[in-house]
C-alpha cells in the first residue's frame, strides 16, 4: 500500500515519474529482502516460501511492462530489482528443491502419474 500510496502522491503532484522510476523497484527490493529474512529465520518452514516467492517474481516483471508502455523513463533500477527477484526466486528453489516442488505440486493441485 506504500507503494501505491507514492504513486498516488506523483499523480497529484504533476507525475514526474519519481514512484515508478524509484519506488516501484525499491518496494520490490523490500519485498526481496523482508522474504530472505524470513526464510534464515524459519529454517524448518522454508518451503512454505515458495509461493509467496513466485507472486514477488510476477509483481517484479509489471516495471518491464511499464518501461514497455514509456510510463517509466529510467528502466536501470527495475532490472536490477528484477534481476535479483529471479535469482532469490532460484535460489529458494534450490535451497529446498524436493520440498519446493513438493510445496508447489501442493499448492497448485498437480498430481504426478
Amino acid at each position: 500500500f506504500g507503494v501505491l500510496f507514492t504513486i498516488l502522491i506523483d499523480l497529484m503532484t504533476g507525475f514526474h515519474r519519481w514512484s515508478v522510476n524509484y519506488v516501484i523497484p525499491a518496494g520490490i527490493l523490500v519485498a526481496d529482502i523482508v522474504m530472505v529474512v524470513s526464510m534464515v529465520v524459519n529454517r524448518r518452514n522454508r518451503q512454505s516460501y515458495v509461493v509467496p516467492m513466485l507472486t514477488i517474481i510476477l509483481i517484479s516483471l509489471i516495471p518491464e511492462l511499464l518501461w514497455w508502455f514509456g510510463i517509466i523513463t529510467k528502466p536501470m533500477l527495475c532490472w536490477i530489482a528484477m534481476f535479483i527477484t529471479i535469482c532469490v526466486g532460484f535460489a529458494t528453489m534450490l535451497i529446498n528443491e524436493y520440498r519446493s516442488f513438493n510445496e508447489l505440486r501442493r499448492r497448485f493441485h498437480i498430481n504426478r502419474k
